[in-house]
């Protein structure tokens, strides 16, 4: 990609969708966004995160939203999708899962880039750039108090009452 500056530069983001809870990450998305929005309303908008069999696999988020963008944005944006460094996952023996900590450094590492990454956290609903959250959803704060708190907590009650409610 050729070197914006300026009032363009704004437009040039990278998206990275994880799931905290499993450890896992989709690749990254980088863009120009030809649309004068911020990408976090164009993942809004697409549903991504609400719009897969399986909202727990960055990989199948991911994918949902740059088909969306395609369908949605035409030839007015730029993309381009590169893996990250993920740890080989161990299925057997005392090691299973992939090392402790390296999706806290690799989003760390990613908030620190120019700009920061816009961070997308499946499991929370949550979107966030730089440490400061953009977006969330109400379920998606619950779920993440209930993360921390566990079932026996305030969150664990408003969870069970949000899922009493009919929905329109």
């Amino acid at each position: 990609m050729e070197e914006r500056t300026g009032q363009e530069r704004w437009r040039f983001s990278r998206v990275i969708f994880y799931n905290a809870d499993l450890g896992t990450v989709s690749p990254v998305v980088t863009g120009f966004w030809g649309r004068r929005r911020p990408v976090a309303d164009l993942i809004r908008e697409s549903e991504a995160l609400l719009s897969t069999n399986d909202p727990t696999t960055p990989g199948t988020v991911c994918a949902r939203f740059i088909g969306w963008c395609f369908a949605h944005l035409g030839a007015d944006f730029e993309i381009m999708v590169d893996n990250l460094p993920v740890p080989p996952l161990q299925y057997h023996g005392a090691d299973t899962g992939p090392s402790v900590g390296w999706l806290d450094r690799l989003l760390a590492e990613a908030s620190g880039w120019d700009p920061p990454a816009v961070l997308v956290q499946i499991d929370a609903h949550k979107i966030s750039q730089g440490g400061r959250v953009l977006w969330q959803s109400e379920m998606g704060a619950i779920l993440e108090r209930m993360a921390v708190e566990g079932y026996g907590g305030p969150a664990y009650a408003e969870f069970l009452e949000m899922l009493r409610q009919p929905t329109n």
